[in-house]
């Protein structure tokens, strides 16, 4: 999945230096509020569906911030030398996910 955010280092809270692009104005850099103050100009929205999508895929990996993927109870498998992941009780291969992950995104 390509990546959504990019780090600044302004000084400011943390939320205000996760930056995201645009692809119309590429010196351009836009928190999270900016993008949210052009609803309604169609590629704002996309970023923003982007953001929501995003997020859901993520969280529906029943991972956390800070989790160590490899320590145990955090939802890893292996499966016939694949990497694969236990998913709220269905077992998932990643490239399957990473796939569908590439035709969302």
């Amino acid at each position: 999945m390509k990546r959504l955010t990019h780090e600044a280092d302004f000084g400011l809270e943390e939320w205000e230096q996760t930056l995201y692009s645009v692809n119309s104005d590429q010196g351009g850099a836009y928190n999270i509020l900016d993008i949210a103050n052009h609803k309604g100009e169609e590629e704002f929205d996309e970023i923003l569906k982007t953001i929501s999508l995003g997020l859901k895929h993520y969280e529906d990996t029943g991972l956390t911030p800070g989790a160590d993927p490899g320590a145990e109870g955090a939802g890893y498998g292996e499966s016939a030398g694949r990497d694969s992941r236990c998913i709220r009780g269905h077992k998932t291969d990643l490239l399957e996910l990473q796939e569908l992950s590439d035709q969302l995104f």
